[in-house]
């Protein structure tokens, strides 16, 4: 029969190897003998993380913390079921906890950048902690993962282009069906600069298929002060079209109806987080 460490150690062995199935049984033998391994019950949480078995892999990472508080490895595993459990205030406090007792664990680190980024949409610290990440192991498939978040440098401001061209578009839009106007070549003018406005707010969109850079969203101010540029944009773009101050200021304030939706929205989602 195993001893205690030859257990767990096989154990280890069979999950490094992908066969977590395998390791299950040999380490819940184990702890029906040796309840109080908080080793053996970390190893079980990543046995479980590696069969999908989050919520069991958040029990066993709990029992191990019972035992040893200060179970760095324990909060990192506790730290992946979070994550693909979506529980992004745990992810980031778990996280913190694991980067606070092994302050040179990769994947800690990265835990919690992605933690700040969902639960704080503080990608200014996740930045650093990505940049410390990098430098202990720059090949960690944890690091790449990241990086694929915060993706090349030019998609935030494309990103923060979104509202100002959405904005300014469905104002225009909205002026040209409340004023219809008239003078020849005007209504030409105003169909082409919507139609444009609203096709180069789509480019945001595109550049998010798939998820690929859902944890570089700017900061609410940027993208308020974005939806707020977009609304001034469309009333001057109407000035200068139509040559009548009254339908710009008109729908200008269109444009800032749509910002306060923007800005309430984000207020919600914030609130909600």
């Amino acid at each position: 029969m195993d001893t205690t460490e030859n257990a767990v150690a096989r154990a280890k062995q069979l999950v490094e190897s992908g066969q977590y199935a395998a390791a299950l049984p040999v380490l819940r033998a184990h702890l029906d003998d040796h309840p109080e391994d908080a080793q053996a019950w970390h190893r079980l949480a990543g046995a479980l993380i590696g069969a999908d078995d989050w919520p069991a892999a958040i029990e066993a990472a709990d029992r191990a913390l019972a035992i040893e508080p200060d179970n760095g490895i324990a909060y990192r595993m506790r730290a992946v079921a979070d994550l693909s459990l979506q529980r992004w205030p745990d992810l980031r406090d778990d996280a913190r906890q694991a980067v606070r007792l092994r302050p040179d664990d990769v994947e800690a680190l990265t835990l919690l950048a992605f933690g700040l980024i969902q639960a704080d949409r503080d990608t200014a610290q996740a930045r650093t902690l990505l940049r410390q990440a990098r430098k202990l192991d720059p090949g960690h498939p944890a690091v790449r993962r990241l990086d694929q978040h915060f993706g090349p440098a030019w998609i935030r401001p494309l990103l923060l282009a979104g509202p100002a061209f959405g904005v300014a578009g469905f104002a225009l839009l909205a002026g040209l069906l409340a004023f219809s106007p008239s003078r020849t070549g005007e209504l030409e003018h105003l169909v082409w600069t919507a139609i444009a406005a609203l096709g180069l707010a789509l480019l945001p969109l595109l550049a998010t298929i798939g998820g690929r850079y859902e944890g570089i969203a700017p900061r609410p101010a940027a993208v308020i002060a974005a939806a707020v540029a977009g609304a001034v944009a469309a009333g001057v773009g109407m000035g200068v079209i139509v040559g009548l101050a009254g339908q710009a200021l008109a729908v200008a304030g269109v444009g800032l109806v749509l910002a306060l939706l923007i800005a309430l929205r984000l207020l919600v989602r914030r609130r909600a987080t």
